[in-house]
């Protein structure tokens, strides 16, 4: 398990340099119009033409410019769409925060979560542990997670 914790360790490294906050794909500006329309308005092309193109009717171009602005547009469609546009498809998901810092955090909460059971159980039996032993134990438990890379720290919200 700690051979492929290594590798995921690393695949999650590698994916916060190529999807971290300054990737150039958060700078694209939201249409309000949806992209479709507003590339095909800028082509002056119109929505006939579009849908000549895709093999549909107008009002199957205007549908599909609706639901990319309602965001329930398929992949698949947007794909075809882009390709008779001459538009390159890029589907992304920028994560907000590293990886990484979303996976310690999830180790700490679970550690904590850990570490207080074990303590409330201690101190009902006199063997109370020390704030300072208990923030130790923690973040040598949450270190352990991670290095780990222990898919059951996703098992609850913990």
């Amino acid at each position: 398990m700690v051979r492929n914790g290594r590798a995921i360790n690393l695949r999650r490294r590698q994916l916060d340099k190529a999807l971290g906050p300054s990737t150039l794909l958060s700078d694209v500006p939201v249409h309000k119009n949806g992209l479709i329309r507003e590339i095909r308005q800028a082509l002056a092309m119109t929505a006939s033409q579009l849908g000549s193109r895709l093999g549909i009717t107008q009002p199957a171009v205007t549908q599909l410019e609706l639901s990319e602005q309602a965001g329930t547009i398929s992949l698949n469609s947007l794909r075809k769409v882009a390709d008779e546009l001459d538009c390159r498809l890029i589907y992304a998901l920028v994560p907000k925060r590293s990886l990484e810092t979303v996976v310690e955090e999830q180790a700490r909460k679970v550690a904590l979560n850990l570490v207080t059971k074990v303590s409330h159980s201690m101190a009902l039996e006199d063997e109370s542990i020390s704030p300072v032993e208990r923030s130790q134990r923690v973040i040598e438990l949450a270190n352990k997670l991670v290095a780990g890379a222990r898919s059951d720290i996703w098992d609850s919200k913990r």
